[in-house]
């Protein structure tokens, strides 16, 4: 998994989300 620099809070919610989907 690589680091990407977000742009918005909005992107940073975009990604806990798909974290979340593929950890559980």
């Amino acid at each position: 998994m690589k680091i990407v620099p977000v742009k918005t809070l909005q992107d940073v919610i975009r990604y806990m989300e798909t974290y979340a989907k593929s950890a559980s």
